[in-house]
């Protein structure tokens, strides 16, 4: 399995773009992509023939992300526990560790209501190598799971998760078809790509401006809608959003104003109508 499938089997999982790169015959990479870069990364190594490890490395968006899954609600803290659990039932030694304190991966409403730093080691300790299958093919499934495990965390919907009783059902993470990949497709493309555009864009309105962080202070932070460019209604199945290029940050006044007109006006052509109505 070479770096180009794992981001393919990542993608088809997730709905979403990934990076990868596959550092050696016993290391790779993954994370998804933003601004050609990573959002945050897994780095999958092995140890030993029989031990691999799969750690969490923040980015330069970093300290965003780390804020962002702080602010998880209790139900995709659950959600995201659940991985964690499948990973442990498999035994996999999953390390998370909160302002340098230690937590119990499978057990959220021990963990802290909130967090400024957050890591993460999973490791596997293998029986014997696999016959047939090489280290990177092997440590993929985990990899998926981990994966999972930190998209919970990210801001979305609630109807965007899986429901926790759907993710036990699965059991293993080493299981694979139907049934795995329509449990990791619950993460609908609305709600991780809603959180990858913020990190790019910021939570002002590309129309007015507004900032609802500042008008209404912390009980507007981080409120804001987002709009689709290209309409849901004209996305096809296999159309892959890119959340630079497809979504825009909008307050809902101006969210409602777009869509005024069949199809919708766009973020220039409503900019245009309020510089005009300033004059």
């Amino acid at each position: 399995m070479n770096f180009v499938e794992i981001r393919q089997k990542f993608e088809e999982a997730f709905q979403i773009s990934f990076k990868a790169a596959k550092h050696s015959e016993t290391s790779f990479e993954i994370g998804p992509a933003i601004n050609n870069g990573y959002l945050f990364r897994l780095i999958v190594s092995y140890a030993t023939e029989v031990r691999f490890t799969i750690r969490f490395q923040a980015e330069s968006f970093g300290l965003s992300v780390i804020k962002s899954m702080a602010g998880a609600s209790l139900n995709q803290r659950v959600v995201s526990a659940s991985y964690f659990g499948m990973l442990e039932k498999q035994a996999c030694s999953v390390n998370i560790v909160f302002d340098g304190i230690s937590g119990d991966a499978t057990n959220p409403t021990l963990w802290p209501n909130e967090w400024k730093s957050f890591s993460l080691q999973v490791t596997k300790k293998l029986i014997a190598p696999y016959p047939g299958k090489d280290h990177i093919e092997v440590a993929f499934p985990f990899a998926l799971t981990t994966m999972a495990a930190l998209l919970a965390l990210l801001p979305m919907e609630e109807s965007d998760l899986p429901k926790k009783e759907d993710i036990e059902e699965i059991g293993s993470p080493e299981l694979e078809g139907t049934k795995y990949q329509v449990t990791l497709n619950r993460y609908e493309r609305s709600g991780i790509n809603r959180s990858l555009c913020l990190f790019i864009k910021g939570h002002k309105c590309a129309v007015c401006g507004m900032d609802f962080g500042n008008v209404y202070g912390p009980l507007g932070e981080g409120y804001i809608q987002v709009h689709h460019i290209v309409p849901v209604s004209q996305i096809g199945p296999d159309y892959r959003i890119d959340p630079e290029k497809d979504l825009v940050p909008v307050c809902p006044n101006c969210h409602a104003m777009l869509h005024r007109r069949n199809p919708p006006l766009s973020v220039e052509e409503l900019k245009e109508i309020l510089e005009k109505r300033k004059r």
